[in-house]
């Protein structure tokens, strides 16, 4: 049987090494599990959070890190705040594919363990809340599985698609339409060509320089757009820029921009974690929206991947026009596991009403109206 231990800072800051040994392990590793990502997070975010470090342990041997944090808050369509647990980075950050990090040969004793824990060894919590979890993770195989000790909620909220590229570049390229790979060939000319645009590998002494300025291009297109984002503000920031910089020194990050005679004009913000590329953040000029300059530099993007031998890669949540690029996509849900607290069937009593609430509604406003003869509604 596995030993869990409630880690503090200091012992995560102790771990880089074994941290990261785990999440080469896991199944589906991604950036948002890493060392740099889940530190960085709390050297900038985690005033307003209790650290819930979850370590599990066989012998001496730790096996297994579910990385908690716990604050007052309220999520989703619950009425009151709740004491909450949630994946380290998930909600300042937007982390797409949490998950146990984690062999998946030590995942089910480790989420076991967590479990026990969770309901008797440390229960000053009423929810703990996993956003954007993927359909191949283990947390939701542990979250819809019958072995879990509480009620649970699950939903899918998103989506995020993904470019295969296991077969290379030239494969991928001929699955697009004959239409969309001449739109992009001849943008390749017109761009790279005639106008002189060049496509820029950030350098590494230009790393936080290089984070300012693709988060001026996406402030700017975000107002010519009238939209809103939360992708903005000095502490998220100072995140990327220090983040960035650990990311760059282990070979990492991947920040991409298309630039004229020195002045960048759009940028792909992404990271690759053993064999995946993460497309996170892109910005733009929006003078160049005409031109299509951010499909370009996607499209290299993924053509410079393939060229370092990744296999895959993944677009993340959001943004409709992430279907034009592959038909593949993986699910992304958000799950609630709720404790037995007077709070914990409040929050879920609450979120159940709400949602049956809005599907009345919904089937209420899309009810086939009968019609008369003459086209006039029957009552």
């Amino acid at each position: 049987m596995l030993r869990v231990e409630r880690a503090d800072l200091d012992r995560l800051r102790e771990i880089r090494a074994e941290w990261n040994h785990l999440v080469a392990a896991m199944a589906r590793p991604s950036t948002f599990s890493t060392w740099e990502w889940i530190e960085a997070w709390w050297r900038h975010f985690g005033d307003a959070y209790e650290p819930v470090l979850l370590h599990f342990y066989r012998g001496e041997t730790l096996v297994g890190i579910l990385p908690l944090a716990s604050r007052w808050m309220i999520v989703e369509d619950a009425v009151l705040p709740t004491r909450t647990l949630h994946y380290c980075g998930s909600g300042e950050l937007g982390s797409d594919h949490v998950d146990l990090i984690a062999s998946p040969s030590d995942a089910p004793e480790c989420l076991a363990a967590a479990a026990t824990y969770l309901q008797r060894g440390f229960r000053d919590w009423d929810l703990l809340h996993l956003s954007h979890v993927a359909e191949d993770s283990r947390l939701l195989e542990w979250a819809e599985g019958n072995t879990i000790p509480f009620p649970v909620d699950s939903r899918v909220v998103s989506a995020a698609p993904y470019v295969d590229l296991s077969s290379g570049f030239d494969a991928y390229r001929m699955s697009l339409r004959k239409k969309r790979r001449k739109e992009l060939e001849d943008l390749a000319g017109q761009l790279f060509g005639r106008m002189g645009l060049e496509y820029w590998k950030c350098d590494p002494g230009e790393a936080k320089n290089a984070v300012r300025q693709l988060f001026e291009l996406h402030r700017l297109r975000a107002a010519s757009l009238k939209r809103g984002t939360v992708f903005e503000g000095e502490r998220l920031i100072r995140f990327h820029e220090d983040v960035t910089v650990r990311l760059q020194q282990q070979g990492q990050l991947r920040l991409r921009f298309l630039r004229q005679r020195g002045l960048p004009l759009a940028a792909w913000y992404c990271f690759e974690c053993h064999g995946r590329a993460f497309a996170y953040q892109t910005g733009m000029d929006p003078a160049w929206e005409k031109y299509s300059a951010g499909n370009l530099l996607l499209y290299e993007v993924i053509r410079e991947s393939s060229e370092e031998g990744l296999k895959e890669v993944d677009l993340l949540r959001g943004g409709h026009y992430k279907s034009r690029w592959t038909k593949r996509s993986r699910a992304l849900s958000n799950i609630n596991v709720y404790n037995d607290t007077a709070l914990a069937r409040l929050a879920r009593w609450g979120t159940q009403w709400r949602a049956g609430f809005v599907q009345a509604v919904k089937q209420r406003l899309h009810r086939p109206r009968l019609q008369g003869s003459k086209g006039e509604i029957a009552s």
